[in-house]
């Protein structure tokens, strides 16, 4: 059903509003302000909305006067409306958008900088016609996405106007169910990079518009009373940019051995085009990239709502569009030397979004090979889980080449949350997370060039990493129930052990020291949310 990406999606379905009455809730805390309401429309529909605003930008320089923490500012909200049609019809149209952004400012000046922005918005509308053992889902949708990235010597902007549509059918059969659909995307962009020479700006700018359609179909099969199931697909694909069909077969089959005991493989092809400015900035025969993706696990149900689950995972990644070493990428030097020792990280992120404005070729491979284990426990006055990732990524530029650290390669992943009510009002929640940190290439110094400029001497690529993250949460509530609704009270203490988690390094001008940007620091959160009765 999902294509052009070879990493993860998460698939979110939101609730319609309700029909018996209006409910209005709202929270204030110092991290964010937010007011949702659902309710009855008056034509045998349904409205739900949502707004929320951070206010951590705001607070957090009261209670942490280091320059180099990085707040995050955003806002996002949500309007849903649903409503039935004729029999068996049903509409729902759903609008919403956020605009988020990071940053901070170094130094003495306020020209040394480093900021990034995003701001995206979406409409669609969803009619569903269910049969007696089918349904058709049709879904148009449009939006605009605005991105942007600053750094001292860099601006980069991109702009796009993008829409498409999405409709399938599903039908129920004797072993299961048969699922077949179409997915077509397009639209128009601009982008935009300038970056300050010594000398003189480089700028570049480009124009275009692209078509992405596919269809695709899967069948899910039961067979000996349930406990093997199969369930193969395939999705073929045209890319607009470059002009490429892909075929991606996938399959995955689960097999229950015992009651609560069961193992789940699959196997399958992703591809993905590269972003539509590298297509067109410098090399229009860029192609897409691939993986073979596999997966082998098996999950324990326990009968007192215990669970333990173990995934191995292998990916093999191929066509990944790397630097071309005979090319002059001009637009990207000074990027490379904004004296932000994790601009690796940064570069990857913003790649998928607004390209990376260099000339790149078809010659990158790699993989990605680990497990995770994760153990969950649901009672009736709590929960808890524990989740951990063990992982290798490597990459290689070129087949002559040995692999390398991915940048964003991270060996050990844990996260631990629990959530308990004691007696009839409290309740307390806990988390903690450790991650390695990024690999980095360091900066070994810097060699004159012209009176006050440098240039960075670099150690081997990604030789180094930042410090692990760890950061540990608490959360104490207070509720008190009446006639009216429901008020909540509560503590969010973020940081808990103050430890300084490193984002990044920060040269000086002739890079023979560096500062370090920082996550949050102790951030006690104080907040008050409200509910009505139901």
């Amino acid at each position: 059903e999902y294509g052009r990406g070879q990493g993860g999606i998460v698939v979110l379905e939101s609730r319609p509003g309700r029909l018996d009455h209006w409910r209005v809730g709202a929270e204030l805390s110092m991290i964010d302000a937010s007011l949702q309401a659902d309710g009855p429309s008056g034509d045998s529909g349904s409205w739900s909305f949502g707004l929320r605003r951070s206010l951590i930008d705001a607070v957090l320089p009261l209670v942490d006067d280091t320059e180099l923490t990085a707040a995050p500012r955003y806002y996002d909200g949500q309007i849903r409306y649903n409503t039935g049609l004729w029999s068996g019809a049903r509409l729902s149209a759903l609008a919403f958008g956020a605009d988020d952004q990071i940053g901070l400012i170094y130094g003495e000046r306020e020209d040394k900088f480093f900021g990034y922005e995003t701001r995206f918005s979406r409409v669609g509308l969803t009619l569903t016609q269910e049969w007696q053992e089918s349904r058709l889902t049709v879904t148009p949708w449009f939006g605009i996405d605005d991105y942007s990235l600053a750094s001292t010597f860099q601006r980069i902007k991109s702009s796009k106007r993008l829409g498409g549509v999405r409709a399938h059918l599903n039908r129920d059969i004797k072993l299961g169910y048969v699922r077949a659909g179409v997915d077509v995307t397009g639209g128009q962009f601009e982008v935009a990079s300038e970056t300050d020479g010594d000398t003189e700006t480089t700028a570049i700018a480009a124009e275009g518009d692209y078509r992405n359609s596919a269809a695709w179909l899967e069948t899910s099969l039961r067979f000996a009373d349930g406990r093997l199931n199969l369930k193969p697909g395939l999705r073929v694909e045209h890319y607009g940019q470059p002009n490429s069909i892909a075929v991606d077969p996938r399959l995955v089959v689960t097999h229950e051995l015992s009651k609560g005991l069961s193992l789940k493989e699959s196997v399958g092809v992703f591809h993905q085009p590269p972003a539509v400015a590298d297509a067109l900035w410098g090399n229009e025969d860029l192609e897409s990239s691939y993986s073979v993706q596999t997966t082998v696990g098996g999950e324990k149900d326990f009968a007192d709502g215990k669970s333990i689950a173990l995934t191995g995972f292998y990916s093999r990644l191929y066509n990944l569009a790397v630097d071309d070493p005979t090319a002059s990428n001009e637009a990207l030097e000074k990027f490379r030397e904004s004296k932000i020792g994790a601009l690796e990280s940064s570069r990857e992120f913003t790649a998928k979004q607004v390209g990376t404005f260099s000339i790149l070729e078809n010659s990158g491979d790699g993989y990605n090979l680990g497990a995770e284990l994760m153990a969950r426990h649901v009672g009736q006055r709590g929960f808890a889980w524990v989740a951990y990732t063990a992982s290798l990524a490597r990459r290689r530029d070129r087949p002559t080449e040995s692999s390398k650290r991915y940048v964003l390669d991270q060996p050990h992943v844990l996260t631990l949350v629990a959530s308990w009510v004691l007696g009839s009002s409290y309740q307390v929640g806990a988390r903690l997370r450790y991650a390695s940190g990024n690999p980095i290439t360091p900066v070994l110094g810097g060699t004159p060039i012209s009176g006050d400029d440098f240039d960075p001497v670099y150690g081997e690529p990604l030789s180094e990493r930042l410090p692990a993250f760890f950061q540990a949460d608490i959360r104490v509530d207070k509720v008190w129930r009446r006639d009216w609704g429901t008020v909540n009270l509560f503590l969010d203490l973020q940081n808990l052990t103050r430890r300084q988690n490193i984002e990044g390094r920060i040269y000086e001008d002739d890079f023979s020291s560096y500062r370090t940007t920082k996550g949050l620091p102790l951030f006690p959160s104080f907040g008050l949310s409200f509910a009505p009765r139901d």
